[in-house]
């Protein structure tokens, strides 16, 4: 049977709750432009609640994933949205590039693009004429995907404003900063679950 809190309990919960907010916002109120601070909330919120848990977990992968968030959409409104590509569109173009004709399940392993959803990305850029689909093997049943004399011209003339765009995200960072994190981030890939992996 379930325990129906009392009126006193109600009450002394939703003080905790308002003086917690007011707590957050005094936090929020001393960082630059309020986000600074917000995964300091969130630490604070979790020690205090549950404090069995661990928060420093929850404030990397919270701040990783809203790097990547922010990063994704400059780079897209700022760069790719202009020669009409997707920024998935723009991974699948980087790998190829880079490793020269692949598979489609490789491309989505090194362009984090699902195998859901690589199909549809590659139709897209060879409808627009900057990939090619060969098929390789005797049998024909080996399809590789390769850069089109067009999706060559493509790259030369965006990854200039892309990179250029990137060295503006890591201006806030040395060279050492950047290595370390380039190397920490490999690390974490490596080291990730890869239990619901097929």
């Amino acid at each position: 049977m379930t325990r129906r809190r009392s009126g006193e309990s109600l009450r002394h919960e939703t003080a905790e709750s308002e003086n917690h907010r007011k707590h957050a916002w005094e936090i929020m109120a001393k960082s630059s432009g309020g986000e600074t601070s917000f995964i300091d909330v969130v630490r604070r919120r979790i020690n205090d609640e549950s404090p069995e848990l661990d928060a420093e977990a929850t404030g990397v992968l919270f701040n990783l994933a809203r790097a990547s968030n922010i990063a994704i959409a400059d780079l897209d409104s700022t760069v790719w949205r202009s020669f009409g590509v997707s920024y998935a569109g723009y991974r699948v173009l980087f790998v190829v590039w880079a490793a020269g004709p692949l598979e489609p399940r490789t491309i989505a392993r090194l362009s984090s693009v699902s195998r859901a959803s690589i199909s549809s990305v590659i139709n897209t850029l060879e409808r627009d004429g900057y990939v090619e689909r060969r098929r390789e093997s005797e049998d024909r049943r080996l399809v590789t995907v390769d850069l089109t004399d067009k999706g060559r011209q493509l790259w030369h003339d965006s990854f200039a404003l892309h990179n250029a765009r990137e060295r503006e995200w890591l201006s806030s960072l040395t060279g050492d900063e950047r290595e370390q994190l380039t190397t920490l981030l490999e690390k974490l890939i490596q080291g990730r679950p890869r239990d619901h992996e097929q």
